[in-house]
């Protein structure tokens, strides 16, 4: 199953998003987790495709809130892959589907998770609120981690299940771009404690060190396209 999350405006790409995902892999499930747009007009789109479900007026928390949601609704799918609603994918992600790796990101970037080297203390505090009173409440100021791009990943029903019980996927109530982008430094936390640190376990490497060749769209996998190209900040 594919899921994203969707706040849809007018120029989105979330047709074109989901047509690559039809067209790589005709027989999955794509879940759009809408996120209060104030246009749903897209709905009317895929009123008739039997493969695509979206999930109405119950994500109030973004991009982290959208896989929660996902997973809450679709229990039993033997894995989820969840991308943007601008990302198209380029070719199959099928090999890396079949692998017996419980959690794949699509890229990684390495980072400190306290100032003066990383992230500042609103993203720590929000760190902090996410983990608390969790299983994995154990983060070090100054710990060196490897962050989960996008968060884009592939992630088996097993360890999906594991952060759904833990109760960390719904203290990720994101309310800001903030809050989504520290959600990539999360879930290269949660894959890493599990044994499946994003430095490892990738499909495109070290964004960071590949950023021009996103811009320039020369990934293997997949085409992101920026929000500025669609008039959008």
């Amino acid at each position: 199953m594919f899921c994203f999350s969707c706040k849809y405006f007018n120029g989105s790409p979330v047709k074109k998003t989901v047509d690559a995902i039809k067209f790589h892999h005709p027989d999955e499930k794509i879940v759009i987790v809408d996120s209060m747009s104030e246009d749903k007009s897209y709905y009317d789109i895929f009123a008739d495709d039997e493969k695509v479900h979206i999930l109405d007026d119950c994500n109030p928390h973004r991009v982290p809130g959208a896989f929660y949601q996902t997973v809450k609704h679709f229990p039993d799918e033997p894995y989820y892959i969840n991308i943007q609603d601008c990302f198209i994918i380029k070719k199959s992600w099928q090999e890396h589907i079949d692998s017996d790796k419980e959690f794949v990101s699509v890229a990684y970037f390495t980072e400190n998770n306290a100032e003066p080297y990383g992230i500042g203390m609103d993203q720590w505090n929000y760190m902090e609120k996410v983990f608390g009173g969790t299983e994995y409440n154990n983060l070090a100021p100054g710990q060196r981690f490897n962050a989960c791009f996008g968060p884009i990943y592939i992630i088996k029903n097993s360890l999906a299940k594991k952060f759904y019980d833990s109760g960390v996927l719904a203290n990720m109530q994101s309310t800001c771009k903030l809050h989504d982008e520290v959600g990539e430094r999360i879930f290269g936390i949660l894959a890493t404690y599990e044994g499946y640190d994003p430095m490892e376990h990738n499909m495109e490497g070290d964004i960071l060190s590949r950023w021009t060749e996103m811009e320039c769209d020369n990934m293997e996998y997949y085409t992101k396209i920026f929000g500025s190209r669609l008039g959008r900040t």
